[in-house]
């Protein structure tokens, strides 16, 4: 089995996830009249991350396995700022 098998369909998979998880994130706020933004801001506990930095490290984790099986240089993602740009961190 070779590593490609073993990673880019679980991280395909995941980051599908994500973006399915954030378009209805967007569409409940929308249809509760409150800013995206509030949930991007928005901790599940006091000592976690925000939303923005967790999908931040979910793209970084993918990508940087990537990068390092191919010997290619590490990228440097920006934490999202709003729900579309978090929703562009990855292809669909």
């Amino acid at each position: 089995m070779s590593v490609y098998a073993i990673t880019i369909p679980c991280f395909a998979q995941m980051l599908r996830s994500l973006t399915t998880l954030l378009a209805k994130g967007e569409e409940r706020a929308q249809a509760l009249s409150f800013d995206a933004q509030n949930l991007l801001v928005s901790r599940l506990a006091p000592d976690m991350h925000t939303l923005a930095r967790q999908v931040e490290f979910t793209c970084t984790q993918a990508q940087e396995a990537v990068c390092r099986l191919t010997r290619q240089a590490l990228p440097r993602l920006a934490t999202p700022a709003n729900m579309r740009q978090a929703g562009a961190l990855f292809p669909a």
